[in-house]
Order: C-alpha cells, then structure tokens, then sequence
C-alpha cells in the first residue's frame, strides 16, 4: 500500500498538479502491484489486480485502511486455506 499509494501520487502531482482519483495513478498502483504481488503469488497479483487497484479508484472511501485491510484479508485468507497460491512466480 506504501508503494502504490506513493505511485499513485506521484503520476497525479505530475499530471494534474492536484489531489484527484485518476485513471492513470490507478494503472501506476496497478502496475506496482502485479510487480510486488509476483512476488507473493499467484494471490498476491489477484489482491492487487482485482480488489486492490479497483477499491484505490473510489472517490468516498479512506482507501489508507480499505486498501491494506481488503489486501491482508485475502492474503491471510490463502495462506490458511490455499498455501500452494502463495508461492513466488520469481
């Protein structure tokens, strides 16, 4: 969350010049994600592709906390009940 929310900052400061949801930082945090969730698995990649990336996009919640709570979730969800998921694809 540290990284891709850093990302996503710094795509809209050079961008818009201003604090805004955009496409653009959530393909940066996106991009970011599949690189440092490789490293956590096939689920780590799923955690950042599908839930975390889409919930970074929405404008009314803090995503500080849904983000890394939402991610946690589903990483601590496959290391008890699908081990094998979480092997590192590098």
């Amino acid at each position: 969350m540290a990284y891709g929310d850093r990302t996503t900052g710094i795509i809209r400061n050079l961008k818009y010049n201003k604090r805004t949801k955009a496409r653009e930082g959530t393909a940066g945090m996106l991009a970011l994600c599949i690189i440092v969730g490789a490293k956590m698995g096939f689920v780590g990649v799923f955690a950042g592709i599908i839930v975390c990336s889409p919930i970074e996009r929405i404008e009314n919640i803090d995503d500080n906390i849904v983000v890394p709570t939402s991610g946690l979730f589903i990483l601590l969800s496959a290391h008890y009940y699908c081990l094998s998921l979480t092997a590192s694809l590098y």
